[in-house]
């Protein structure tokens, strides 16, 4: 999924990281209140303010487990 980061800080995205196939997926909502996407994910991805990043990019990954 194509993400963006138009705010004026770092943001970091709940997501799957698939390490086998090299993936992250983004995974529920991503606003600070929503917590049912962080239950899934293993993953968070780095995104710098004013950032976006298309399909298939390449993304900083910092792994929850």
């Amino acid at each position: 999924a194509d993400i963006n980061n138009k705010g004026d800080r770092t943001h970091y995205l709940r997501g799957i990281h698939d390490p086998a196939a090299g993936a992250f997926t983004p995974v529920g909502a991503q606003e600070s209140h929503a917590v049912a996407g962080l239950s899934r994910a293993n993953a968070l991805a780095r995104l710098e303010s004013g950032a976006s990043a298309a399909a298939g990019a390449t993304v900083h990954v910092l792994p929850l487990a």
